[in-house]
């Protein structure tokens, strides 16, 4: 091991006892002190079976078999006793209530804590250090069930930054945050990385906010092989098209280069611009195409005064049949209490939503859920049957299908959204993007004419993603409504009609998604929101054409 390295992996392969190939095949890598690395692939690449071997909850906990070297400090993982791994190496997991064990923030934080037997005044300080850093100060006393996604996640980092490990492993951690959110995120990270000297490895699909702080670039393929190890531009300049093949995510200002590259307008690849300020340069005109609306004027779904407990407070509103909604805010703004009253999941206080001119409230169960889909934040939610053909099946068979016409739709969505290899495994078994197509699989076979989607695009890797929203743009097409939580700003520019941003349970606006741009950068960030890539790109070309017709004048 180099001198500064804390864990070295040699000749590492994993596999499950239900799979017929290798999870992890041959993988060699180290991860120094004071590095921050990027791991990228598709989703079922083996990231996470990855993250669970670094930690050391892999063989232990594995229905299968390991094979290879893993070091930590130059000591066998096999020497370490159980838990001890976990004082220098942390990890936020992408599902954060899967690592939460206790009732309120402040005692959750102080668990791990307790169990290092710190004394009592040690574990306050460092309780109140750890909320303060991720912002959740405000809230210590507060039960767990009580926050949102993204506190949630944020209480995760706290837990691991409270043990004040070495190396941290952060599972999609920005995925379940609002915009604003996210960057204090990433500096907040960024920021205990450099004081402290820790290691990060950052398994990620939101890429942006890490570009300038990322030393080195894990690249993964499907099957779960690591094809490069090293610098982040030079990992996309040299592996541009595999990237675009497995479908792993990439940067904006790397794929707008590209295209304007493919164009003649930059014409060294090695030129590419990595600021915002340096592309707009080069963007001509018209570069970029409106979204031609497909709502009716007819209404689907109408909000009169609804309100919730304490959570929301009274909205208005109304949603056309045809029309795409985004519903967007800060985390813990209401959002997806807002969605579960909108698919008659909860019951308002008060207020009245009707759905087709009818009370929502008067639908009876069965013949409500003919009419309305819905997909939880958390996949595992709506899970009912032991494989994932039975899991898609289920609906179906509710609605007492012919069996021949169960099992040819069943297969159909299926092949859609990737599942068929895993139609076998227990819906557990797989991976939190798969397990996230598998839940918006269940919804749209029944071909509802309301789906609301609770963050669709949640832990997928570009190429399912793409997938999703070409099937939820096919199904608009076709007529359906469509509403969805996000927290992803490229998402609700490109496809949304309208957008909802909630705050602190009150509907702050309701308009296009080019109307909410122009509210103005000190609104969005008030709102905790940030223009997509191409409004801020605009934004800086203009501000260049500025700049030079002052100059000449």
């Amino acid at each position: 091991m180099a001198p500064h390295d804390l864990v070295e992996i040699k000749d590492l392969n994993v596999s499950y006892e239900e799979a017929k190939q290798p999870v992890l095949h041959g993988l060699n890598l180290s991860l120094s002190k004071g590095e921050t690395t990027l791991l990228l692939g598709p989703s079922g690449s083996g990231k996470s079976t990855l993250m669970y071997t670094l930690n050391g909850l892999y063989p232990e906990e594995l229905d299968g078999k390991l094979t290879g070297e893993r070091l930590y400090r130059e000591r066998p993982y096999e020497s370490f006793n159980p838990g001890e791994l976990s004082r220098g190496i942390g990890v936020v997991f992408q599902e954060p209530e899967s690592q939460f064990c206790m009732l309120t923030v402040e005692d959750e934080v102080a668990f791990g804590l307790e169990n290092l037997d710190t004394p009592p005044d040690v574990i306050a300080e460092k309780v109140d250090r750890a909320l303060g850093l991720v912002g959740l100060s405000d809230v210590k006393e507060a039960t767990i069930t009580s926050l949102s996604g993204g506190m949630k996640q944020k209480l995760a980092l706290a837990c691991v930054l409270a043990m004040e490990p070495e190396l941290i492993i952060l599972d999609e951690p920005t995925s379940l945050l609002d915009p604003h959110s996210r960057q204090a995120f990433v500096e907040t990270v960024i920021s205990l990385q450099q004081e402290k000297g820790l290691g990060l490895l950052i398994i990620e699909h939101n890429l942006d906010e890490w570009l300038a702080y990322v030393d080195r670039c894990l690249l993964m393929n499907r099957n779960g092989k690591l094809f490069y190890d090293g610098p982040l531009a030079q990992g996309f300049h040299e592996h541009y098209e595999t990237i675009k093949k497995e479908g792993i995510w990439m940067p904006h200002l790397f794929r707008t280069a590209y295209q304007l590259m493919q164009q003649g307008v930059i014409n060294d690849r090695k030129a590419f611009p990595l600021e915002l300020e340096a592309i707009s340069r080069h963007i001509p005109h018209g570069f970029f195409k409106g979204k031609i609306p497909l709502s009716s004027a007819m209404p689907h779904l109408s909000l009169e005064n609804v309100s919730y407990k304490h959570i929301i407070h009274p909205v208005t509103s109304t949603i056309h049949k045809g029309e795409w909604v985004a519903i967007v805010g800060a985390n813990g703004a209401g959002k997806t209490t807002l969605s579960l009253l909108l698919a008659g999941l909860m019951i308002p206080s008060g207020g009245t939503i009707t759905l087709n001119g009818n009370c929502l409230e008067d639908y009876r169960s069965e013949s409500l859920w003919q009419e309305v889909g819905y997909v939880f934040q958390s996949p595992e939610h709506q899970f009912v049957a032991d494989t994932v053909f039975e899991e898609v099946a289920f609906g179906l068979r509710l609605q007492e299908r012919p069996e021949s016409e169960v099992e040819e739709r069943t297969e159909v969505m299926l092949e859609h959204y990737g599942l068929t290899a895993h139609k076998d495994r227990h819906p557990y078994t797989l991976s939190q993007g798969q397990k996230r197509r598998l839940s918006i699989a269940t919804m749209m076979v029944e071909n509802q004419g309301l789906l609301v989607l609770d963050e669709p695009t949640f832990g997928q890797d570009e190429h399912s993603a793409q997938e999703i929203i070409a099937l939820l743009q096919q199904r608009q097409q076709e007529g359906a409504t469509l509403v969805m939580v996000t927290h992803d700003m490229e998402l609700v520019d490109q496809h949304a009609d309208r957008a909802l941003v909630m705050e602190n349970g009150s509907l702050a606006f309701d308009g296009s998604p080019e109307e909410l741009w122009e509210k103005g950068e000190h609104w969005l960030t008030h709102h905790q929101l940030q223009p997509p890539f191409r409004v801020r790109l605009e934004q800086a070309a203009k501000k260049g054409a500025d700049t030079i017709e002052s100059a000449r004048a």
